[in-house]
């Protein structure tokens, strides 16, 4: 069986000591992957994941790292390795996983290391040029007094 697993499924696993119903959910969905021949688990639900574990569970950059990385040693988990990475490096210098991994897509579908990443975020555009991604950072232009 090939399961595309909701972003709640693989985050019950990372916050089963949460609540009573977390630890039972997360027992049915250990449950789950162990007989399933593969979990696929899109990029867009990392980013959904990393979202709720900082927002609504408080976790740190380094927890939800660690926790990403365990959920990566799921053996029958399939995941695109390169946006998933990306998000991991922003995350770890302080940005946002989903700069990360949008940087990377984009360049994928662009078919072209020169796309440059746009974007008003200088903090993404910075930690995203110290990884040689090219970027362009957008600035609205200052009124001038008449």
């Amino acid at each position: 069986m090939k399961i595309i697993a909701d972003t709640n499924v693989i985050l019950r696993l990372l916050v089963s000591g949460a609540s009573d119903e977390d630890a039972k959910q997360a027992l049915v969905a250990a449950e789950l992957i162990d007989r399933c021949d593969a979990v696929i688990f899109p990029t867009h639900a990392f980013c959904e994941m990393v979202w709720v574990m900082q927002r609504g569970y408080r976790f740190t950059a380094v927890e939800i790292v660690a926790g990403i990385e365990k959920v990566l040693c799921i053996k029958n988990l399939i995941f695109n390795t390169d946006e998933v990475s990306a998000g991991l490096r922003m995350l770890e210098k302080g940005g946002d996983f989903a700069d990360g991994v949008n940087a990377c897509a984009g360049q994928a579908m662009a078919h072209d290391d020169d796309a440059a990443f746009a974007s008003f975020d200088k903090e993404a555009v910075k930690l995203l040029a110290k990884q040689d991604v090219k970027t362009l950072l957008l600035e609205t232009k200052k009124q001038e007094d008449d």
